[in-house]
């Protein structure tokens, strides 16, 4: 997604100083002309970047450029960081990874004064969110042993689509293989979750 290289671009360059076009593009996996053009981009939104040529030459930023101050308001960054934080409740790495880059942007300390967790007291399937995102991100079908009310177990094979948090409760939503039907499952009534290699449209 194009914002988000964007806003790569400049945490490697406010980390690294200078970087080459062609290594940014390979970072990528975009042509040259697509990283010139997205260096046109934030010079139009006001971020002082500029290119050197020739040899020692690449892309930088002004050495007394900070991204805190000529984008994001000193109530933004804390709005920012602090839904970061509320991400973190479904223990997902790339939030965490996110939560501490842009703390480095912006110059400040992820304080923890707020943490959030989803999950029910005894609640055991801490994978699952990580596997269900995976899964629901790559169309993959999920596996897993499902529990009714009454306790019986059944083997489910499921196209999954999207995560609710209803009432107190997770939820996946998807495509029961087993029952071709829509349904509704309760995280805490599934256990053993793997994401297969099989792929759904």
């Amino acid at each position: 997604m194009q914002v988000n290289r964007l806003f790569e671009i400049i945490y490697i360059l406010l980390d690294k100083k200078m970087v080459t076009a062609k290594a940014l593009a390979e970072h990528f996996g975009v042509s040259q002309r697509t990283i010139y053009r997205d260096v046109d981009i934030l010079s139009l939104a006001g971020i002082p970047i500029y290119t050197e040529k020739g040899k020692g030459g690449g892309i930088s930023l002004l050495p007394d450029f900070v991204l805190n101050k000529s984008i994001l308001s000193e109530t933004e960054q804390n709005e920012i960081l602090s839904a970061l934080q509320g991400l973190s409740g479904v223990k997902t790495a790339e939030t965490e990874q996110v939560l501490m880059k842009l703390s480095t942007v912006f110059n400040k300390s992820a304080v923890r004064w707020l943490e959030v967790d989803f999950t029910e007291w005894g609640f055991q399937n801490s994978d699952a969110f990580y596997n269900l995102k995976t899964a629901i991100l790559e169309r993959r079908v999920a596996e897993f042993d499902y529990y009714s009310t009454y306790g019986e177990r059944t083997s489910r094979r499921v196209e999954p689509t999207q995560l609710w948090f209803k009432s107190k409760a997770w939820y996946l939503k998807g495509f029961c293989l087993l029952r071709q039907d829509i349904r509704l499952f309760r995280l805490s009534r599934i256990r053993d979750i793997s994401v297969t290699d099989e792929v759904f449209v």
